[in-house]
């Protein structure tokens, strides 16, 4: 088991995660749950119960102590989204992939 050698464990939700948590409290290694959606998942509200370490996307999670941080976003992303020439990225996408 690889678990033992590792300092925290950072769940993003899904069922790979409670099992991660379940690990991860039972041999006292530190949580972080981060979820990225507006309705928290069953797995990131398990794995709450464990820590106090909680982010969220959005505010009225309902995780009570969730510090709101947003989505974390690579660069590329997100001056995607702030360019001004969507008229020209359109026919960039288009072409990339083939439709006319």
């Amino acid at each position: 088991m690889v678990l033992p050698r590792v300092d925290v464990v950072v769940g993003f939700g899904g069922y790979v995660a409670g099992s991660a948590y379940i690990a991860s409290a039972l041999l006292r290694k530190p949580i972080v749950v981060h979820d990225q959606n507006a309705k928290v998942g069953l797995a990131n509200k398990f794995g709450a119960i464990f820590t106090k370490e909680i982010a969220v996307a959005y505010t009225n999670s309902g995780l009570s102590g969730a510090r709101v941080v947003g989505n974390p976003l690579k660069r590329e992303i997100v001056s995607a989204a702030t360019q001004s020439d969507w008229t020209s990225a359109r026919t960039k996408a288009k072409a990339a992939l083939g439709v006319s």
